[in-house]
């Protein structure tokens, strides 16, 4: 059974705009990309998630994104279908480091009780491998961050 142990994580960007004149209600927008790239032994993987919050006049008057990035020890990953479950797991388990920054800009801009929704990643939407011209020129490098 493929499993991904989340090793290390950090944020690596944020942008922030809160320009919010009054109290109220606010439509907002959000969207996300999610992408694993693993090491060629299969043991080990690095996932980037990018995610934006906007209000519906084009972030305008509230705006916030974040770059998260994790760093994975796996075990079981033999197959592509090995690599599909690996990729929803690492989404699972870096989703509350996203959601927990957000909230946190959020509250600490005068917006209390923000909430982000988890996607539901199905893994036979997950597309394993890119196109050539995206195709790494090496395996991932270990991470470099420290771990706390």
């Amino acid at each position: 059974m493929a499993i991904a142990h989340l090793v290390t994580q950090k944020v690596e960007e944020v942008h922030f705009v809160n320009k919010l004149q009054q109290q109220g209600q606010i439509q907002l927008e959000t969207s996300f990309t999610f992408n694993v790239n693993f090491a060629k032994d299969g043991k080990r993987c690095i996932a980037r998630i990018y995610q934006s919050v906007k209000d519906n006049k084009g972030g305008e008057q509230l705006f916030a994104s974040l770059d998260l990035v994790g760093a994975f020890a796996c075990e079981g990953v033999e197959t592509e279908e090995d690599k599909k479950i690996v990729h929803a797991q690492c989404y699972d388990q870096l989703f509350p480091y996203v959601q927990s920054t957000i909230q946190n800009l959020m509250q600490a801009s005068g917006i209390p009780g923000f909430q982000l929704r988890k996607a539901i990643i199905n893994t036979d939407h997950v597309q394993v491998g890119q196109p050539p011209e995206q195709q790494p020129q090496q395996e991932p490098e270990k991470p470099q961050f420290p771990i706390v």
